[in-house]
């Protein structure tokens, strides 16, 4: 005769490390972090086959308004932990208002992204520097894309009337996705453009 475990009390949802979902989120951003971590280590051994770096041409407009996106997407950081703290306190009022400036901040960030790209004196098919400046800044912009997306979608549910635990649990993962989004932000700014001003 074997013991049985009776789990019949337990929750089915857990919020921080003890859910398999924070987990999950963790390990995405791993996975995703190695690629970034790939192309930029890819970037620098292309680097040293020139004696020039970067190319003639291939200028991307001074560091005043890359500075400034980079700066909002780290202020933004407050009102989604802040928003956090609201979820994990129920106090939905609060969460709606964080997750709203977080919303706008973010999409403020991609608007000031793709200005930022009009402004480039070169494509990515122009040569091998400006195909991996793309490239690192379309990635990185895929990743905002998602993770605003991921917070409008898990932002109106409430709204909805869908208030539940597991909702709770999905917003509490949310901010994990937008620490990435931010964290990242600092490579693609260093590579992109504060590296060829000083290096």
């Amino acid at each position: 005769m074997t013991d049985r475990l009776d789990v019949s009390e337990l929750k089915d949802y857990a919020f921080g490390y003890d859910s398999l979902l924070w987990w999950g989120q963790i390990l995405m951003a791993v996975i995703e972090g190695t690629v970034i971590v790939l192309l930029v280590a890819s970037f620098m051994y292309q680097r040293l086959q020139f004696v020039e770096w970067p190319p003639p041409g291939s200028n991307t407009q001074g560091l005043l308004l890359p500075t400034f996106n980079l700066l909002l997407l780290v202020v933004s950081c407050i009102p989604m932990h802040l928003g956090d703290k609201a979820v994990l306190e129920c106090d939905w009022r609060r969460e709606k208002v964080m997750m709203y400036i977080t919303i706008v901040m973010g999409l403020i960030t991609i608007a000031l992204q793709v200005h930022i790209w009009s402004r480039f004196e070169f494509n990515w098919y122009s040569n091998v520097y400006g195909s991996y400046i793309w490239m690192l800044l379309g990635l990185h912009l895929t990743h905002m894309v998602a993770a605003l997306l991921e917070t409008i979608v898990l932002t109106a549910l409430p709204e909805m009337g869908y208030r539940s635990d597991k909702v709770r649990m999905g917003l509490n993962v949310d901010e994990i996705y937008w620490y990435f989004v931010v964290a990242t932000a600092f490579v693609v700014y260093g590579v992109a453009f504060y590296a060829p001003k000083f290096l």
